[in-house]
C-alpha cells in the first residue's frame, strides 16, 4: 500500500512538473524579445530558418517577392543574394539587410512597422515578436547565408554571353572602336567580357566598391549595383533606361550566381 502512495505521489509530481514547464514556455511566447517560436520548425538565428519560417511562406507567396515580378525574389536560393547587401529600390542607398546594423537595415525597419521606407511588410499580417526577434538577432551577428546556394548557381559565361551581354550590351561594348555611345570596353565575346568585369575597377568611380565584378561576391560586384539602376552618375544603370533594354530581376539574379559561383571564364 505504502510503494502504491509512492507511485501517485510520484505520478501527480510529474504532471505537475509538465504543466508549469507548459506554462513557462505561454509565458516566454508573449513577452517579445528573446522568445521562442513554437511552430513546426525550430526559428532560430540563421538564414536557413529565416528562409523556411518567414521568407518563404510570408514573402515568396504569388504577386510578391518571386521570380518574374516587379519585386526582387526572396525564394529559397536567390533570396540571400536580394537581401543582404543589396540597396533597397526607391531608398538608395539605403541595405536591405546591413550586416550587424538592424537599425539601418529596411527590411528590419519594415517588418517592425516601416519606420519612414514606406508601409510594414508583409502587407498581409505583420510578423510574430518572436520572428521580428529573430531577424533582428540574425543580423547582428553578421547576416550570415547558411542556406543552400542560389539556384542557377551553374549558369556559365557563355550562357550569360549568348542571352544577356551579347543582345543587350554589344550594340554599344563592341570591339570595333570607336564605340557607339562612347563605350570604353567591349562585351562582345566571352574572353573581353571576363577581361574587362571580373577584378577591373570602374572607370567613373574610384570607390572602394566599384570593381565590376569581385568572384564570389555579388554583394560586392558594382556591376550588380549598376544592371540594378543604383550604380553612379552620369549613368546609374546598364544598359541605360533610354535603350528600354533593362534586365528583369530573373536575369539579374542570374548575373549575381555566375558571380557568386567564382565568376569564371567558363
Amino acid at each position: 500500500m505504502k510503494n502504491d502512495n509512492q507511485t501517485s505521489r510520484q505520478i501527480l509530481l510529474l504532471a505537475i512538473c509538465i504543466m508549469l514547464g507548459l506554462a513557462c514556455a505561454r509565458t516566454q511566447n508573449s513577452m517579445g524579445p528573446g522568445n521562442s517560436n513554437m511552430g513546426p520548425l525550430p526559428l532560430g538565428a540563421n538564414f536557413a530558418s529565416i528562409q523556411s519560417n518567414i521568407l518563404t511562406p510570408k514573402c515568396a507567396v504569388s504577386g510578391c517577392h518571386v521570380q518574374g515580378g516587379g519585386l526582387p525574389s526572396f525564394e529559397n536560393g536567390l533570396a540571400y543574394n536580394n537581401l543582404v547587401g543589396a540597396v533597397t529600390a526607391g531608398y538608395a542607398p539605403n541595405l536591405r539587410v546591413r550586416a550587424g546594423d538592424p537599425a539601418n537595415s529596411v527590411m528590419y525597419q519594415k517588418v517592425t512597422g516601416g519606420n519612414g521606407f514606406g508601409g510594414a511588410m508583409p502587407p498581409g499580417g505583420s510578423l510574430t515578436q518572436s520572428q521580428m526577434d529573430t531577424i533582428r538577432a540574425w543580423i547582428l551577428l553578421g547576416a550570415k547565408n547558411d542556406a543552400p546556394s542560389a539556384a542557377g548557381a551553374g549558369a556559365t559565361l557563355n550562357q550569360l554571353q549568348a542571352t544577356l551581354f551579347t543582345p543587350n550590351c554589344t550594340g554599344c561594348h563592341t570591339e570595333a572602336t570607336p564605340r557607339p555611345n562612347g563605350a570604353p570596353f567591349s562585351l562582345q565575346n566571352v574572353n573581353s567580357t571576363h577581361a574587362n568585369l571580373v577584378n577591373a575597377r570602374s572607370l567613373r568611380s574610384v570607390k572602394a566598391d566599384s570593381i565590376r565584378v569581385v568572384p564570389g561576391r555579388s554583394d560586392l560586384s558594382y556591376l550588380v549595383r549598376l544592371v540594378q539602376g543604383n550604380g553612379d552618375a552620369p549613368t546609374p544603370q546598364m544598359p541605360p533606361l533610354a535603350t528600354g533594354n533593362s534586365l528583369t530581376s530573373a536575369q539579374i539574379q542570374t548575373i549575381q550566381s555566375w558571380i557568386n559561383a567564382g565568376a569564371l571564364n567558363n
